[in-house]
């Protein structure tokens, strides 16, 4: 090729050399935010660059900017914990701004798991002037607020205007597992030894704390900081043993290996190893991640100095460390540091995960793929040496090369990928090296995000591959783990909903991971319901506890009648203590004492702020079945979420789920994993009560039934008239009902389950008559066969209830008695299609979608939306349909909402465009993604630029948001190749028989039953 390539990180800074002249600029991230001590900077040589041959004008260069691996300026936008965005973030935005007619293209696998990931991509025209929202934050807080069902239509949006192509290699073979790993007594001893030392270590720092008079707020922070990155370390080091049995069964079966982690624990064995320097020693074997995170946290900051004689110049060395302060030292917080550290020796923590792994297989059957650059080798005589991985001079990269060779030619069977090499290397079965072996990718270490987990299992699932993996992902019975799986769950969910307009889309790579999701509304609203029923059944079953140990009314652990009777009468509360009077004058005074009690150590339940929740699922039934509700109460105040009264310490941790699991760590496993149990239950009582309510959070879901068929053309009612995109309007007949045939179908389907009986052979499954009418249903078992008859559950189906509805359930003493059993198939098939065809009117309804493009309509569509009288039509509903194979994905509207929408846009220049568009190419309007079998090329730099090539172009009338050229190429490609149409799948929960228990009314309601 004539084009020149020019890597800007090999070049001085200052003036470029005069040979650079026309071609491609490659800077990678890091160079993009690079300047030297003279303030000379890498962004302004590009941009000086970009306007040679415009006379020095920046602002008419009109080449491309490509953004190879955009995410990694997705922080640009501030967190929801506030702090600034990233150094990259700004650079990237502010070239954008300084060459503003440059074309611009974003290129990335994961693009954004929220909303605010998207602040860097300025050009895409979705806020600013000429649009609904002000600016980014205006955007970005519309689109949380609307929910994950926003985030669909966006990714819908863009693909609409021809501003996005998602393409992405398709994991439809692939196989996932989540492996739960069960610790052994052992383990699990350590782990509890672990739980009580922290525990130790909360109340030395609250005593020193008080001893030393100094400010909490920080000390805390950093204590319950150490406090999760411990037991993150500690896990992933116990699971260290399952990833070796695992990759050990994997090489036994001909397949080899690839196990993923995060971090190496470089950092703390560095501390170490300075600490035995100072001490004239060497390290001489692994070190414990975990216990060095206990060490700096002791060491660093529990404070064992007053706060006087601080003066201004202390106050910021203070934030950083606990000791370093201008005053006098605390002999008792002296006393207490060197117990907790003499404790911390005794512990007998594991060593590093990554250390581990290459301890039991060799350096000589390990590829190692990471950032670090010492590491511990074993020496043949049992120990191990402290020794830099790279050796004859080799590079860091060089040396992760020479490894990744090693695995990919057959040499190494074992490979680990850290972090760092979690992007930008293919290890997958591909033809042209030796090994072409199985891939078993065990994730050991959960990301703390989408991304890194999408880009971790990447490395393994490519293009041009012979076989493809099974990936492993590795989660012990510890109930506090479920932090990092639900926290990875929930930024896959939205990765998928903004990156593939599908919030399955993005976890189709770790699918069993969505059980994991818990940081949700209905999460919140179990976690707010716990905390309500444990403070209010843990206060009446401590009261209980203390009258046995008052009373001694207990004979070998059972209450006596007498000491029922005083704690029945005690936990009346009554104020004017009327009730006592009557009692025997014995009595009073064991009645009146604990009333006393119960006032001054425990809350008054009456003026407890109650959880509002209460109002919407009423009182939460379920109770622990592992701990009893003592412990649940003294496990609470150990996580000091709870107070000494059973109130919670702070209104803003009732919500807050990642709190809850983050502190759940620190709690002996039996404890934590009988809370978290509890919780567990609590939350899924919650979502099925939701369910059973139509309370469920806006998705998008299947409007499905007997038939689906347009009961008019599209129609266009908006024509964006900056980018030609349209919006239409589609009429949908569906038919709510379920056909003989269908019956036929579901019924056979359930007789193919063992355990199930129709009634023609002494079980239930099957037609039934109602009583009083001729009516019919078809009752099919869902209750498994070990319960109890009458208690068994069946589903309804109807003639005008299709089998993809909202779920009714029956019980079998109901189904009995209110309907008999029609054993004569012959005549329920004469009154199934009697009563289809009767029930014509209210099976048959129209459902009307708005696809195609959205945000120009969106301040609109929400005044519309809002005027609504139904509290349903108010939220914005994402619907899927499919009509003759082609998919309609859009907003539900009511036939009002509809004509409301289109006298409002009728008067405005898209709505007078649109009389003259038509539909002429539905797929862009209703599908978010085209999947190519051909996978995402690798990644070959961090951003490219480049002019000559495109600038031979025609000009454009405005900068738009991606090379619109590149675009219109791409999808002229996919017509010549005449793809197939992309099938949406959908996982409704609206088939799940045990999804929730909406029992069966005794009619059909005359709307339908949909």
């Amino acid at each position: 090729s004539d084009i020149r390539l020019y890597p800007l990180h090999k070049m001085p800074y200052g003036e470029l050399p005069p040979e650079i002249e026309d071609g491609v600029m490659f800077c990678t991230y890091q160079s993009l935010i690079a300047q030297n001590k003279q303030n000379e900077k890498r962004i302004d040589q590009l941009v000086e660059w970009a306007s040679e041959l415009h006379n020095g004008a920046a602002a008419d260069f009109d080449g491309c900017l490509v953004f190879d691996e955009a995410h990694r300026a997705k922080n640009l936008a501030p967190s929801e914990r506030g702090g600034k965005g990233t150094k990259t973030g700004e650079m990237v935005l502010e070239i954008q701004q300084r060459l503003p007619n440059a074309r611009v293209l974003y290129v990335s696998a994961t693009a954004a798991a929220e909303v605010r990931d998207l602040a860097y991509m300025s050009r895409l025209g979705m806020w600013g002037e000429g649009t609904p929202f002000g600016d980014f934050t205006a955007f970005a807080n519309k689109i949380d607020k609307a929910g994950v069902g926003a985030m669909e239509l966006l990714a819908m949006d863009m693909k609409s205007r021809g501003m996005f192509v998602s393409r992405m290699l398709a994991f439809t073979d692939c196989t996932f597992e989540v492996r739960q790993c069960t610790l052994v007594a052992e383990m699990r001893e350590m782990y509890d030894a672990a739980a009580a030392f922290w525990q130790e270590l909360l109340s030395g720092l609250e005593t020193c704390v008080r001893k030393t008079q100094r400010e909490p707020a920080h000390l805390f922070r950093m204590y319950w900081s150490s406090h999760q990155s411990f037991f993150k370390q500690l896990l992933n080091s116990l699971k260290a043993k399952f990833a070796i049995d695992e990759a050990e069964k994997a090489i036994k079966s001909k397949c080899c290996v690839v196990i993923g982690l995060l971090s190496t624990g470089e950092a703390k064995a560095n501390e170490a190893a300075e600490r035995e320097n100072r001490l004239g020693r060497e390290l001489d074997s692994e070190v414990s991640t975990p216990q060095e995170i206990a060490r700096d946290m002791i060491e660093k900051h529990l404070p064992v100095v007053t706060s006087e004689g601080r003066g201004r110049g202390n106050a910021k060395s203070e934030k950083y460390n606990g000791n370093d302060v201008g005053g006098e030292i605390v002999p008792e917080a002296m006393k207490i540091r060197d117990q907790l550290l003499e404790q911390l020796e005794s512990l007998k923590m594991p060593a590093n995960a990554l250390d581990l792994i290459i301890s039991h297989f060799g350096v000589h059957k390990v590829s190692e793929m990471t950032g670090r650059k010492m590491r511990f080798v074993p020496d043949g005589y049992g120990g191990s040496r402290w020794e830099p991985r790279a050796s004859n001079g080799l590079s860091q990269d060089q040396i992760n090369i020479s490894e990744k060779k090693a695995f990919l030619s057959g040499e190494k069977l074992v490979a680990v990928i850290s972090d760092a090499a979690s992007s930008g290397i293919s290890l997958h079965a591909d033809p042209r090296f030796a090994n072409t072996r199985k891939r078993r990718h065990i994730t050991l270490e959960l990301a703390w995000s989408a991304d890194k987990m999408l880009q971790q299992f990447g490395r393994t699932h490519r293009s041009n591959q012979v076989v493809v993996p099974h990936y492993i992902l590795l989660v012990t019975d510890v109930g506090g783990e479920q932090r990092f799986a639900s926290s990875v769950a929930r930024r896959l969910e939205m990765l998928g909903a903004i990156t593939r307009g599908d919030r399955r889309g993005g976890h189709g790579a770790a699918a069993d991971l969505v059980q994991f999701n818990l940081d949700t509304t209905f999460g919140h609203s179990a976690l707010s319901l716990m905390y309500d029923a444990t403070a209010e059944n843990g206060e009446k079953a401590l009261l209980w506890e203390r009258a046995l140990r008052m009373l001694q009314c207990h004979r070998q652990g059972v209450p006596t009648l007498l000491g029922l009777c005083v704690v029945a009468v005690a936990q009346k509360q009554s104020k004017q203590n009327h009730d006592v009077a009557s009692l025997p004058a014995g009595l009073q005074k064991y009645v009146l004492k604990l009333r006393e009690w119960a006032g001054d150590k425990l809350g008054n339940s009456a003026q407890r702020q109650r959880a509002p929740e209460r109002s919407t699922y009423g009182d939460c039934p379920k109770i622990p079945t592992r701990i009893t509700w003592c412990v649940a109460v003294e496990a609470l105040q150990q996580m000091r979420i709870f107070d000494s009264r059973c109130n919670v310490l702070n209104e803003g941790d009732r919500y807050n789920v990642n709190k809850f699991l983050n502190r759940l760590l620190g709690l002996k496993m039996d404890v934590q994993n009988g809370l978290f149990d509890y919780f567990s239950h609590v939350f899924k009582w919650v979502v099925m009560t939701a369910k059973s309510n139509g309370k469920l959070e806006p998705t998008i879901e299947v409007v499905d039934g007997e038939s689906v068929s347009r009961a008019a053309p599209p129609e266009v009612i908006h024509k964006d008239t900056k980018s030609t995109a349209i919006t239409v309007h589609y009429s949908l007949e569906l038919d709510t009902g379920l056909s003989h045939a269908s019956a036929c179908s579901a019924f056979d389907a359930a007789m193919k389950i063992s355990h199930i009986k129709s009634n023609t052979q002494g079980g239930a499954t099957g037609f039934w008559q109602q009583n009083r009418s001729s009516r019919v249903i078809l009752a099919l078992q869902a209750s498994a066969g070990g319960t109890e008859k009458n208690s068994r559950l069946f589903r309804v189906l109807r003639p005008t209830l299709h089998t993809s509805a909202k779920p009714q359930y029956i019980r079998y003493r109901q189904l009995t008695a209110k309907y008999s059993p029609l054993r004569d198939l012959r005549h329920a098939e004469k009154l199934w299609h009697d009563e289809y065809r009767e029930t014509e009117d209210v099976r048959i309804q129209e459902v009307h979608l708005l696809c195609g493009a959205i945000l120009p309509v969106w301040t609109l569509l929400h005044e519309v939306l809002s005027s609504s009288t139904s509290r349903q039509q108010q939220q914005l509903a994402v619907r899927r349909s499919e009509v003759d194979g082609q998919p309609i994905i859009g907003v539900a509207l009511s036939p009002a909402g509809v004509a409301k929408l289109k006298k409002k846009l009728a008067d405005l220049p898209g709505g007078l465009a649109a009389a003259s568009a038509s539909v002429t190419t539905p797929r862009a309007l209703t599908t978010a993604s085209d999947r190519a079998e051909g996978g995402r090329g690798k990644a070959v730099v961090g951003m490219a630029k480049a002019r000559g090539a495109l600038s031979g172009g025609q000009q454009r009338a405005a900068p738009q948001l991606l090379a619109t050229e590149a675009v219109e190429a791409t999808q002229q490609e996919q017509q010549q190749q005449q793809e197939p149409e992309e099938h949406w799948s959908s996982d409704s929960d609206s088939n799940d028989d045990d999804a929730n228990l909406v029992f069966a009314p005794d009619e059909p309601s005359a709307s339908g039953s949909h």
